[in-house]
């Protein structure tokens, strides 16, 4: 059994293109603070190894993953598939229910919208 209720939400971020980089996923992870604000989450190294908390060294490790791939949608889309991979995260928690994602390509951006329930 699942412990997400269900109230459902809406994540909107607008990433510039040629701007992808280490800190694009830290945005989607600091909507939630055991990310960000419980360090009894965080990986026991995390701030031995210099980050600010787990967003930053989970956004980091999402982009080495992918920062190979040139084509920023394709980059864009496959640093997405990771995040919802992150242990504790949307995707991986039983706190949170279902969820679905798009990217729109804008001109000169993209923007990513989750909906989930929580």
């Amino acid at each position: 059994m699942s412990n997400h209720g269900n109230n459902a939400h809406l994540l909107v971020v607008v990433l510039e293109k040629g701007q992808l980089d280490k800190d694009s996923m830290r945005e989607f992870l600091q909507t939630d603070a055991d990310f960000t604000d419980n360090e009894d989450c965080f990986r026991s190294d995390t701030i031995e190894l210099g980050y600010e908390d787990e967003a930053q060294r989970v956004s980091e490790e999402i982009w080495y993953k992918h920062k190979k791939i040139t084509n920023d949608a394709k980059r864009l889309e496959k640093m997405m598939k990771s995040l919802f991979e992150v242990p504790y995260f949307i995707g991986t928690s039983d706190l949170y229910g279902d969820y679905t994602y798009e990217i729109t390509d804008v001109g000169k951006a993209f923007v990513v919208s989750i909906a989930y329930v929580q």
